[in-house]
C-alpha cells in the first residue's frame, strides 16, 4: 500500500508552517509518516504544489487548489494501487482504521485518512467532501483530531500518545527528517 502526506498548507490558522510545527519534538509531518506507516504503507509520498527542501522522500506534485486538488493529484499519479492519504495535520488511531471496510472510505469527522483504490483518473470536486461523495466513500469511526488550531495540539497529542505508546517503536522507522 502506498501512503501520502498532504504538506501543502500554510498554517495560517495554527500560526506557522504547518507541517513543520513541533508536537512530542517531532514535526506534524514526521507522526503522519509514523502513523501510515502503523497502517501498513511502504512507500510514502508528500503532496504539494511545490518541493519542500525540508522533506528527503519523493513528492506528487499537486494542483496547489487545495486539500481536494492534492487528492486528485495522488489518484491520478497511480493506477490500480491501493492508497492511504492523510494530511500532516490530522492524529488518528491506525488500528482501528486498518480494521475498517470497506475500500473507498474515509474518517468521518476529519476526512482523512481516507483509502482509495487510485485509477490514474480523479473526478472534478472543488472540496475534499465533494470529492469523496463522488467516489462513493463510506464514512468510518476512527478516532482522529485535525490540528488546525493551536488549542487542538493538546488533543492531538493525546491522541498520539495514545496510538503510538500501544505500538512497537521499532515497527515505525525510517520517518522523513
Amino acid at each position: 500500500m502506498i501512503g501520502a502526506v498532504l504538506i501543502g498548507g500554510r498554517g495560517r490558522r495554527i500560526g506557522g508552517d504547518k507541517p513543520w510545527v513541533t508536537v512530542e519534538g517531532r514535526p506534524l509531518v514526521e507522526w503522519a509518516v509514523r502513523l501510515l506507516r502503523m497502517v501498513g504503507c511502504e512507500e510514502i509520498y508528500a503532496v504539494a504544489p511545490v518541493r519542500d527542501a525540508r522533506w528527503d522522500g519523493p513528492v506528487i506534485r499537486d494542483e496547489g487548489v487545495g486539500p481536494a486538488g492534492g487528492v486528485r493529484a495522488v489518484l491520478r499519479a497511480f493506477d490500480g494501487e491501493l492508497v492511504c492519504v492523510t494530511a500532516c495535520d490530522v492524529a488518528f488511531d491506525p488500528e482501528a482504521f486498518a480494521r475498517c471496510d470497506p475500500v473507498p472510505r474515509h474518517v468521518r469527522g476529519t476526512l482523512f485518512p481516507m483509502l482509495l483504490r487510485a485509477n490514474g483518473r480523479a473526478p472534478r470536486a472543488r472540496s475534499v467532501r465533494g470529492l469523496l461523495r463522488r467516489l462513493g466513500s463510506t464514512g468510518v469511526e476512527v478516532p482522529a483530531v485535525d490540528a488546525d488550531h493551536p488549542e487542538d495540539l493538546r488533543s492531538y497529542r493525546a491522541l498520539l500518545r495514545r496510538v503510538i505508546g500501544r505500538s512497537a517503536r521499532g515497527a515505525c522507522a525510517g520517518t522523513p527528517r
